[in-house]
């Protein structure tokens, strides 16, 4: 048996058991991006994080939290806009969240979540799950990793039942919206290994919560530095849309 026949055999057999940011970009509708650490909140859990940002411009704007990691594993992953909200001009919105993951499962159009389960990648119980195709929809069933997994990364293993059209989305969120998105194949193990204080980004411009960004269109950013032990960072979009940061005061 080849090594591919096995492990569509050990997959199948898995289904019959398991079913049940300091830089800006030019004018003209492109994106302003600047890097934004994770940053603990004083006075919440250890892994909270504040994100206060200050439209400092003469426009509306909508900014977009993402991030894009460089490290994180997985080939022609797609970045999300994470978070969004709008402000008015001399108007500051507040972003929080928390580093609580989750698998995702994506719809038509990739921006809808039809299935959530809660991931930890520091539990072997629960970082570790399976992508199935059956009775024409997808679904994320119990699984497990096809190699020893390891603490820190999320596994999904998407079995020999997953059409090859490419059609369907699997990726993973954090603090309850997508973060992360990827096309589904057959006979492939995805492997996140997520940095959840690094590789945070902010963007202004015109977005829906889950699209797909165009990394490239907001490629000229400066990251910022995360410090550790400070309660959170604020981010201005200045007149002459440049970016200007600072950390939070503490209480």
């Amino acid at each position: 048996m080849t090594e591919r026949s096995r492990r569509s055999f050990l997959r199948t057999a898995a289904v019959g058991g398991a079913l049940t940011g300091g830089a800006v970009l030019l004018p003209g509708g492109l994106a302003r991006a600047a890097a934004v650490p994770a940053a603990p909140r004083t006075g919440a859990s250890p892994d909270a994080v504040t994100l206060q940002v200050t439209n400092d411009s003469s426009a509306f704007e909508q900014f977009a939290v993402y991030q894009n990691d460089p490290d994180l594993g997985v080939y022609n992953v797609m970045s999300l806009a994470w978070f969004v909200k709008g402000a008015h001009p001399q108007q500051t919105v507040q972003f929080q969240w928390q580093q609580d993951y989750s698998f995702l499962l994506f719809g038509k159009g990739g921006s809808t979540i039809t299935q959530s389960v809660n991931a930890d990648p520091s539990d072997l119980n629960q970082n570790q799950i399976a992508l199935t195709y059956t009775n024409g929809a997808y679904a994320l069933v119990p699984g497990r990793a096809l190699g020893t997994a390891e603490l820190g990364s999320l596994y999904v293993d998407e079995l020999v039942t997953v059409p090859v059209d490419g059609v369907g989305k699997v990726g993973i969120g954090m603090s309850g919206a997508a973060l992360y998105a990827v096309q589904t194949e057959p006979n492939q193990e995805l492997v996140f290994t997520p940095h959840p204080t690094q590789h945070f980004w902010l963007t202004a411009g015109n977005f829906t919560p889950g699209e797909n960004l165009d990394i490239e269109e907001i490629s000229t950013a400066v990251a910022l530095d995360f410090v550790p032990g400070t309660p959170g960072l604020a981010v201005t979009l200045n007149r002459d849309s440049t970016w200007s940061t600072s950390l939070l005061p503490t209480s």
